[in-house]
């Protein structure tokens, strides 16, 4: 079985006694919101809502951890349990470069697929597909023969190249600039605009692609930004960017899904359901993954 699959995640949600990620209907404090099929790694002052049914740490659709009130609380949520793949061969470094999974590392401060965004590690184990640099040792397993590269990137500001990739959007808003900073504390000035239907655009691939993962900056002024997506209008899965931040707003996001070797190219569409906040996008960025055969 191959190490890491182009939709796998990680997600940590933390909270203080009194924070939430929004309350929902009933007035319950809401600490965490995962869409896709994974695993519950750690639990902590919450009720997990998994699947429509309360408890179980397997979901196949999506988990929602509510948390108790006036305590802090964790949730913890990983695409797979890792500590079930014994076949695996975990080295320890302070950096390592390609494509694998960081594994339980509490307490360590990673810089991840070189994301202006540190993660702290905790009892998540974490993917990634460019790379992991840390001031401290961290174990990882490398998937030997897995590749990234880069294939598309475009900023929202440049109608020159997104005329050239078949840009199309519905209702989008003004383009504006955006003087904010990361989680991280780092600064950046750049153009932004959101969307309230379907936006659509051809990427051009090679023919041993087997997926893709899209990376957004976005404004995370308004948070629960989700959106279906379609590759060559078939339903791949719902990319979730959940976090909501009014100070610091500028974030990273990602969302990967397979796809069928042998194709040339592929029409991406991004299309967020009604009733939800608009999706934001500075930049995009599209990545594939493909596997190097040795013979």
């Amino acid at each position: 079985m191959a190490l890491v699959q182009p939709s796998d995640y990680a997600r940590l949600f933390e909270f203080g006694p009194e924070d939430c990620l929004y309350r929902d209907h009933l007035g319950r404090r809401v600490v965490g919101e995962v869409e896709g099929p994974g695993v519950v790694v750690e639990a902590i002052g919450v009720t997990i809502e998994s699947d429509g049914a309360l408890g179980g740490n397997l979901f196949s659709d999506y988990a929602l951890a509510i948390g108790n009130e006036g305590e802090p609380t964790l949730l913890a949520v990983s695409s797979v349990d890792v500590s079930t793949e014994r076949e695996w061969v975990w080295s320890t470094s302070k950096s390592v470069q390609g494509v694998g999974w960081v594994h339980a590392n509490r307490g360590v401060i990673l810089a991840v697929d070189g994301l202006p965004k540190v993660q702290r590690s905790s009892s998540v184990p974490i993917p990634f597909f460019l790379g992991v640099e840390s001031s401290a040792s961290f174990s990882f397993a490398l998937d030997a023969s897995a590749r990234r590269r880069l294939v598309q990137d475009w900023s929202i500001d440049d109608t020159h190249k997104l005329a050239k990739l078949g840009f199309q959007v519905r209702n989008i808003s003004k383009v504006t600039e955006l003087a904010s900073s990361f989680s991280s504390g780092i600064k950046r000035r750049g153009f932004v605009a959101s969307h309230l239907n379907e936006a659509s655009f051809r990427v051009d691939i090679s023919a041993q692609a087997t997926g893709l993962r899209l990376r957004k900056l976005y404004d995370r002024f308004h948070g629960r930004q989700r959106a279906r997506i379609l590759v060559d209008d078939v339903y791949v899965g719902t990319w979730l960017a959940i976090e909501e931040n009014r100070v610091e707003r500028w974030g990273a996001s990602e969302f990967g899904f397979a796809i069928t070797p042998g194709r040339e190219s592929v029409k991406i569409t991004i299309d967020p359901p009604a009733s939800v906040p608009l999706w934001s996008v500075s930049e995009m960025t599209v990545f594939e993954l493909y596997r190097e055969v040795n013979f």
